[in-house]
């Protein structure tokens, strides 16, 4: 079961985190809608500008991880464009302020080494990503499971790790949301389909 996302008012947030300093790994299973840059989801902030998030661009058509510091992002590249309408596993590693990359269906994009270190992070949010308690670049597509850990995954972990997650055979993993374990921290903004 996935969650399909409106691009306009949908999104799951939590006004907490699970992690707010390397080393952190984000993870889901997505497909788009439309070829255009939006957020997956992340780790944001309600007061500064900064957090770390995956997502897609709106010119080359990649998957990227991101950090944010001080209004100002950094990004690691997916090797190979996305297509709208077809499934792919994202995985965003963070393994400090100098080290972030991410992957599509396994696959290693390029390392990004510019220093980044976000502050105040304090939101948790799926197909949205929350920059001074603003909600932008929502998601327009279905995402399924969502993970994030407090350790860097590897290529063959970051893949194994969120196909297992609806059997809760994880380790270090600090969150998981679907639409099947929403709890009362979580919270539904907008117009947001259950998709079997």
């Amino acid at each position: 079961m996935a969650f399909d996302f409106d691009s306009t008012t949908g999104y799951v947030s939590r006004a907490t985190t699970p992690i707010t300093a390397t080393p952190i790994s984000i993870a889901c299973w997505c497909t788009a809608d439309i070829t255009s840059g939006r957020v997956l989801g992340g780790i944001g902030s309600s007061t500064a500008s900064g957090g770390f998030m995956i997502g897609t661009t709106s010119g080359g058509l990649n998957f990227y991880a991101q950090t944010e510091a001080a209004g100002t992002a950094v990004r690691s590249l997916s090797a190979s464009a996305y297509t709208a309408g077809t499934i792919y596993h994202v995985a965003g590693t963070f393994a400090s302020a100098t080290d972030r990359l991410v992957y599509q269906d396994g696959v290693a994009g390029t390392v990004n080494a510019t220093s980044k270190t976000p502050v105040s992070l304090d939101t948790t949010c799926i197909g949205i990503y929350i920059r001074s308690a603003v909600a932008t670049s929502f998601w327009d597509g279905r995402i399924w499971e969502f993970g994030i850990w407090n350790v860097v995954l590897d290529a063959a972990r970051t893949v194994h790790e969120v196909m297992d997650l609806s059997f809760k055979h994880r380790l270090e993993i600090l969150l998981h949301l679907s639409p099947r374990n929403f709890d009362d921290d979580t919270q539904i903004h907008g117009t947001l389909c259950r998709d079997v």
